[in-house]
């Protein structure tokens, strides 16, 4: 099994070696034998530190390409007229580099592991296990945006995929948009609470019968 050995780095406020066999820490906070140091590759860490890697909860990841794309306005108008026309055109190809870009810049900051929900799932999923990040990749139950037939089709996948990879988790990703009409007219809510809670119970019996996650947004538009 090889050998890694981080020598002198910072870890809890002093300098030590740190041993890696494998993929696994091995020995961290202990002193190394003759033994642990045989045929392992010695990695100088002088001025650098060990600490905790970061857990990203809440990611859109593929949406690096549309950074700076518009800013500074009323959120309807930011949806409306410039991200969901945007998000429209974009290809498998485009999800897929925007989805590398943006695991490339989690990798290089300590991030190891992120939450995820956006379209093209699959994509992502190919990403995560190609670059060797770990993810929870949601996939979206809108009830106000789906077809029932649509909302079968992502309970399917979730069946269907949810053991394809020991560095991808599947989650039931539920997002009701509440549309509050009283900011924009004298109108009630669209959404009836009646349905909202329905779709709630639905995601819950799913997700208790297959044991998958669950991710659940709230947008109050």
């Amino acid at each position: 099994m090889a050998k890694t050995i981080l020598q002198s780095v910072l870890f809890q406020g002093k300098k030590q070696d740190i041993l890696i066999s494998g993929k696994k820490f091995a020995k961290v906070g202990r002193k190394l034998s003759k033994s642990d140091y045989a045929n392992a590759e010695i990695v100088k860490c002088d001025g650098l530190a060990i600490i905790p890697p970061f857990y990203n909860g809440h990611t859109h990841a593929a949406m690096t390409l549309l950074r700076g794309y518009a800013d500074d306005m009323p959120l309807q108008k930011w949806l409306q007229e410039y991200i969901w026309p945007f998000e429209a055109k974009l290809t498998a190809k485009d999800i897929e580099i925007g989805s590398r870009l943006a695991v490339l810049e989690m990798i290089k900051s300590g991030t190891v592991f992120f939450s995820d929900m956006y379209w093209r799932r699959e994509v992502t999923m190919k990403v995560v296990k190609e670059m060797g990040i770990r993810a929870a990749i949601g996939v979206t139950i809108a009830e106000n945006l789906d077809t029932p037939e649509h909302i079968e089709e992502n309970f399917k996948f979730l069946q269907d995929h949810r053991f394809e990879s020991d560095r991808v988790k599947l989650a039931v990703c539920r997002i009701p948009f509440i549309l509050l009409a009283k900011r924009f007219s004298n109108a009630a809510p669209r959404w009836p609470a009646k349905k909202t809670i329905s779709c709630i119970l639905i995601c819950l019996k799913r997700r208790k019968k297959s044991r998958i996650a669950k991710n659940s947004t709230v947008a109050l538009l």
